[in-house]
């Protein structure tokens, strides 16, 4: 969801929920995985023209949770993801 989209700057929010799959060469229990996967972030977008925007910034914080099923141990991500680039709107 962005604010103000008719401003200059513009900033955003995003949820994303879903699922993640990591197959039997990321495992060392065999077999595969679909366990829960989220990301929650935001940024700025910069207008450059009325069709192109350029994001300044982004900052996601990107979540799975994998576990092992022979031991019990838990392979819970918990990452920061910044990036930037471009926006175009049609």
């Amino acid at each position: 969801m962005s604010l103000n989209h008719f401003a200059r700057v513009t900033p955003f929010g995003q949820v994303l929920v879903g699922v993640a799959h990591a197959g039997s060469n990321y495992l060392t229990s065999g077999g595969s995985q679909n366990p829960f996967a989220a990301a929650i972030g935001g940024g700025l977008d910069w207008r450059w023209t009325s069709h192109i925007r350029i994001r300044a910034a982004e900052v996601d914080y990107f979540l799975t949770r994998f576990s092992e099923v022979t031991n019990g141990n838990s392979l819970e991500q918990s990452n920061l993801r910044v990036s930037s680039g471009f926006v175009f709107r049609f």
